[in-house]
């Protein structure tokens, strides 16, 4: 028999509750028909798409409630923007095509900046490296030591 071990983070589980709370209001013609007409006309207000818009409700206080049907203070996004919203990145300031959470997207970064980037990540990866190293040679170390072998 196996089991299988659901790790949920928090992000995930928030997500999980919001959609299962507002499944009711979601799945109605009331609100199907209002988010029809309020995006009639609309652009993504991120990427300027008008491809697969969707309302992005600004304040969370109406939700699971009548007054979510009210889009006045939506935003228009398309779901790809919407997502990465979700996720704590925006548009990329100088492309607009990437998204990030700092700063410009790694396309738009300067070489010097992504050849820091690297240099910095190729020093971790030795000192965790070394590290480990040296921590395995202590605990074999300690083992010869402490551990008799066992002979049969």
């Amino acid at each position: 028999m196996t089991s299988s071990i659901t790790v949920n983070c928090p992000e995930s589980l928030r997500a999980k509750n919001h959609k299962k709370k507002n499944k009711s209001i979601w799945s109605k013609g009331p609100w199907k028909k209002a988010r029809d007409v309020w995006k009639v006309g609309k652009v993504c207000a991120w990427c300027g798409t008008d491809k697969h818009i969707v309302p992005h409700h600004s304040t969370d206080t109406d939700y699971g409630t009548d007054a979510y049907l009210h889009l006045t203070l939506c935003i228009p996004l398309c779901t790809k923007c919407h997502h990465a919203l979700h996720k704590g990145l925006y548009l990329c300031p100088d492309c607009k095509t990437g998204y990030t959470s700092s700063g410009v997207c790694w396309n738009c970064l300067p070489q010097v900046e992504k050849d820091r980037h690297k240099a910095w990540k190729e020093r971790t990866k030795k000192i965790l490296k070394d590290f480990h190293k040296a921590d395995y040679e202590r605990q074999k170390a300690w083992r010869k030591k402490h551990i008799k072998a066992v002979t049969p």
